[in-house]
């Protein structure tokens, strides 16, 4: 079965909002509901710390024309995020002239994912690794670049790979050699 190759595309969905965030940061210092959206210094710093506040902005990212291996790359990441992925079941593809047992793994599918600020930079550390495969890498950029196009600006600047969160050490099992690797505890 040939199949003709196609890029990705990437559509992202806010499905709550920064002011959501600020509140359940506020409820956690026992003060009352946000009143407005926080300023980009404020989310720049809850983004950088971490805190669990943060888990509370939700999108949903829907990716077409995925190869189904990449796909698999992405399901790996299971924390604050749920998958949502075309099936290859024979019986919800009527029509095709291939059965699943035959399909390659460069089918393409449609991916959708409900996740949070939080997962979307855990996925970064790991995707936008320079050991990450290329394809794979290249579609979660895509990812990062939709974020900012649709102003989240601040979130997409975390989305960086594990070495620039751990100050320019790599701690990789098989290094790239772009940093030095991490030394182990004693």
């Amino acid at each position: 079965m040939e199949q003709k190759t196609t890029t990705p595309t990437v559509k992202i969905e806010r499905l709550t909002d920064w002011k959501l965030v600020l509140s359940k940061a506020r409820k956690t210092m026992g003060m009352g509901d946000a009143v407005k959206e926080p300023l980009t210094e404020w989310k720049k710093k809850i983004l950088m710390a971490r805190h669990s506040p943060i888990r509370a902005l939700e999108f949903n990212v829907s990716i077409e024309n995925l190869k189904s291996w990449v796909s698999v790359h992405l399901v790996r990441h299971n924390q604050g995020i749920s998958h949502f992925v075309q099936s290859q079941r024979d019986d919800r593809n009527e029509g095709r002239s291939v059965s699943r047992d035959d399909m390659p793994q460069s089918t393409l599918v449609k991916h959708d994912m409900v996740l949070n600020a939080e997962s979307i930079i855990n996925i970064s550390r790991k995707r936008l690794c320079m050991q990450a495969s290329i394809e794979t890498r290249q579609v979660w950029k895509l990812v990062v670049e939709e974020l900012k196009n649709i102003g989240e600006t601040e979130l997409a600047s975390f989305c960086q790979p594990e070495c620039w969160w751990m100050g320019g050490e790599c701690p990789e099992m098989k290094p790239c050699g772009m940093c030095p690797v991490k030394a182990m505890p004693q």
